[in-house]
């Protein structure tokens, strides 16, 4: 794999998101869609404080995502991803990247 390099020739670590995923979240754990078998990565962000799992239904015990911040995660093809919030209702984008 080569990196990308910037103006000085230093290697850049980068990544190409090539879909995305508006998912509705809430109180009750909502699944993203299956992703392409060929995505090693998954960008996640929220426009509200959640909770998120890898390995089965997220619950407020999972790993905890702050609101508006971005996580790069590395997902294996048969990994389901699951988001919670503690309260209330949002939007979270889940991106494949390449």
């Amino acid at each position: 794999m080569n990196l990308a390099v910037d103006d000085n020739a230093r290697a850049v670590q980068v990544m190409t998101p090539v879909s995305t995923e508006a998912l509705a979240v809430s109180g009750t754990a909502a699944s993203a869609a299956t992703r392409n078998t060929t995505t090693q990565v998954v960008r996640i962000i929220c426009n509200q404080p959640c909770f998120y799992s890898l390995t089965g239904t997220a619950t407020t015990s999972s790993v905890y995502l702050p609101a508006d911040t971005i996580e790069y995660v590395k997902c294996a093809s048969s990994d389901t991803l699951s988001i919670i919030l503690a309260a209330g209702s949002g939007t979270a984008y889940i991106s494949e990247c390449i």
